[in-house]
C-alpha cells in the first residue's frame, strides 16, 4: 500500500491515516475484504529515518573507500620515490672477477656473467667487467657450454667490487665419473702438485686435494708429480658418480707437464 507523507522530513510529523477508526479498514470490512493492519504512526516515521540514516552511511563508507585508495596510492607513490634515492637503483658499482676451471685453474673463455639485469662474457684471459646499477646485495651467475651454473652472492656496495676467482665446475657426462683425493709426501698434504690421467689435468689445492672431472669409465690410473716427486694410483671410474684416489709421491721421474 502507498504510504502518505513520502516527502516528509526525519524530524517532521507524519499524517496517518490508513487503518484510523471508522477508516478504510471498517469500510473493507463491511464490504466483506479482509482488514489489513497498518504500523502505527511512529513506526513509519523512524522506518522513514532508518532509511535515510542507513543512506547517509552508505554515502559516507563510499567517501572514506575512496579516501583510503587515494592515501594508498600516495604510499606507494612515496616509497618508490625513497627507493629511487637509494636502494635498488642506488650508486652504481662495478663488479670485475676471472672465471676459471675448477680442476686446474684454466681461464674459461666465453662465460656468461650476469646478475638477471644485466650480463657480460669473459675473455680469452676468463676476466670479466659487470657494470650493475644496484650497489645492494645481489647474486652473480656464471653460465658456460659444459660447466654446471655457478654462482656467488656479492656483499652491497658502490664502486668497484673484486669477487676474484669464480670456479666452473665441468658438467657431468654419461659414460664418465670424476676422480678426487689428495696427495702427500711422508704423509704431508702437498699443494700445488700436477695430477692428470690422459689429457685431463688438475692441481691440488692449498690442502693437497684435487679433482679430475669427466673421466672415463673404467680402470684409470692417475699420476701426481712435483717435479722431483711422483706417484700413482689405480681406481675403477664410474659413470655419473666420484671415486677417491689418495696418492703418495716418493722421488721419482720429472714431471711429463
Amino acid at each position: 500500500m502507498k504510504e502518505e507523507g513520502n516527502g516528509k522530513g526525519c524530524g517532521e510529523t507524519v499524517p496517518h491515516t490508513l487503518g484510523s477508526a471508522g477508516g478504510g479498514a471498517h469500510r473493507a470490512q463491511a464490504r466483506g475484504a479482509a482488514a489489513i493492519e497498518q504500523p502505527p504512526p511512529f513506526v513509519i516515521h523512524w522506518r522513514r529515518c532508518l532509511y535515510h540514516a542507513l543512506e547517509a552511511i552508505q554515502v559516507r563508507a563510499t567517501e572514506s573507500v575512496k579516501a583510503i585508495i587515494v592515501v594508498s596510492i600516495a604510499v606507494a607513490l612515496v616509497s618508490g620515490l625513497v627507493g629511487c634515492g637509494s636502494g635498488e637503483w642506488g650508486e652504481a658499482a662495478t663488479i670485475v672477477g676471472t672465471v676459471v676451471h675448477a680442476a686446474n685453474g684454466a681461464p674459461v673463455e666465453g662465460a656468461m656473467v650476469t646478475d638477471n639485469k644485466v650480463q657480460t662474457t669473459t675473455d680469452a684471459d676468463g676476466n670479466f667487467v659487470l657494470n650493475i646499477s644496484n650497489n645492494g646485495n645481489v647474486t652473480l651467475f656464471v653460465l658456460a657450454d659444459g660447466y654446471d651454473v655457478t654462482q656467488i652472492p656479492v656483499p652491497a656496495g658502490g664502486g668497484q667490487i673484486n669477487v676474484g676467482q669464480l670456479t666452473a665446475v665441468p658438467s657431468a657426462i654419461a659414460g664418465y665419473g670424476h676422480v678426487t683425493g689428495i696427495i702427500a709426501d711422508a704423509g704431508a698434504a702437498v699443494a700445488g702438485a700436477q695430477v692428470w690421467v690422459g689429457g685431463i689435468t688438475a692441481l691440488t689445492d692449498a690442502n693437497g686435494r684435487y679433482t679430475l672431472y669427466n673421466v672415463e669409465q673404467g680402470r684409470r690410473t692417475i699420476t701426481a708429480s712435483t717435479g722431483s716427486k711422483y706417484g700413482t694410483a689405480s681406481v675403477l671410474v664410474i659413470s655419473l658418480r666420484t671415486v677417491t684416489a689418495d696418492i703418495a709421491i716418493t722421488s721419482g721421474p720429472p714431471n711429463p707437464y
